[in-house]
């Protein structure tokens, strides 16, 4: 089967459909004034959550997407129980804290105390579906920074692997596995799954799948433009051809 057919088929199941339509407002910053603030300044953005890390320690860590761009906030305080009952995956939040980068990823940061530091949820909630980019060239993936983006036919030239050696990988690792892939041009990267991301935890379909792939397997996947000095996918969905 092609590649472009099993994600046109996944399309037309609903799986990359918006939750909800309209935009909610609590007087956040567009995303180009987010982008044009400086380092270490009090930000205000309002936005949907679209993928978040486990919580742990009184904090948890979120992808957000709003119309124009993706954020993503690093170590948000708070209870247990707002991360259970209101800051679930699609709600609309807004979100002051400090400014931050960490090896080219730009980020609030949650451990950085501002004078009017915290969130808000409302009463919205929107999903945005992934955006299908050409290829994993830096310049493509610099445009979608820490959005959901979908890409097809890649190949896998690097199996994949922990970066603790005393770990053997399986569906149940519990680390994060990387593993590095190239596009039709030529261009490669390594890519993550996220053993605590909430959407590809250890045990789940896309960790699973990605622990078995193999040098030369032909495949589609999406995920979160992430940096790591470099811009790399953070992996929620692969698909593997039939080889």
């Amino acid at each position: 089967m092609k590649l472009t057919k099993i994600f046109a088929t996944t399309a037309a199941l609903g799986l990359f459909t918006l939750a909800s339509c309209g935009a909610e407002s609590l007087g956040g910053m567009s995303y180009k004034e987010y982008m044009d603030a400086e380092l270490q300044a009090e930000v205000k953005i309002d936005a949907y959550i679209q993928d978040r890390c486990t919580w742990y320690n009184g904090a948890a860590s979120f992808y957000l997407q709003d119309e124009e761009g993706g954020y993503y906030v690093y170590n948000l305080k708070c209870s247990r129980d707002d991360y259970d009952n209101k800051l679930s995956v699609g709600k609309f939040i807004s979100v002051t804290g400090s400014k931050a980068e960490w090896r080219g990823e730009v980020e609030i940061n949650g451990d950085v105390a501002t004078e009017n530091q915290g969130f808000t949820v409302g009463s919205s909630s929107k999903i945005y579906k992934a955006t299908q980019v050409a290829n994993i060239a830096k310049d493509t993936l610099d445009q979608h920074k820490n959005t959901k983006v979908m890409v097809t036919d890649l190949t896998v030239t690097k199996a994949p692997y922990t970066s603790f050696d005393d770990f053997s990988l399986s569906p149940n690792s519990g680390v994060d596995v990387y593993f590095a892939v190239k596009d039709s041009n030529d261009n490669e990267l390594t890519f993550v799954v996220e053993a605590y991301l909430e959407s590809t935890q250890f045990g789940s379909p896309t960790y699973t799948t990605v622990t078995s792939l193999a040098l030369g397997d032909k495949i589609n996947l999406e995920g979160f433009v992430y940096y790591w000095d470099v811009p790399q996918l953070q992996v929620t969905k692969v698909v593997k051809a039939d080889n």
